[in-house]
């Protein structure tokens, strides 16, 4: 399965620019992946067999939640597309059902980017 892109490319067009959604969508899965291994290194640093048997047990929870959102998170950043090419502006997103935005360059005036501290963006084309 190709890029959504190669596929409606129209007779002259040629991509200027691809990307997918931004890295900041693992944060979570990140933050839990670490909450995991301190819970677990917490239970190699107790002796009281309840107290390991509950950071343990806190660790295993923490480490499916995390894969999930891993998983969740790639998933996510694999059926996104975002293209630039000289004719227009594509946005995909979805697997098995697929959403699309397409813009002409032509209808694009002017493009205005907003970045927080978090590194979330706005982009708001006009």
């Amino acid at each position: 399965m190709g890029r959504y892109i190669d596929d409606i490319l129209q007779p002259g067009e040629k991509v200027l620019y691809s990307t997918n959604a931004h890295w900041i969508f693992y944060l979570p899965a990140i933050a839990a992946w670490i909450v995991a291994f301190l819970l677990f290194l917490l239970s190699r640093q107790t002796t009281t067999e309840g107290i390991v048997l509950l950071c343990l047990s806190a660790a295993a929870v923490v480490a499916i939640v995390a894969l999930y959102w891993t998983v969740k998170a790639w998933f996510h950043r694999w059926i996104t597309e975002t293209d630039v090419t000289n004719m227009r502006v594509v946005h995909k997103t979805g697997f098995v059902t697929r959403k699309t935005f397409e813009m002409s360059l032509d209808k694009v005036e002017s493009v205005d980017v907003t970045r927080a501290f978090s590194a979330v963006s706005s982009i708001t084309a006009a």
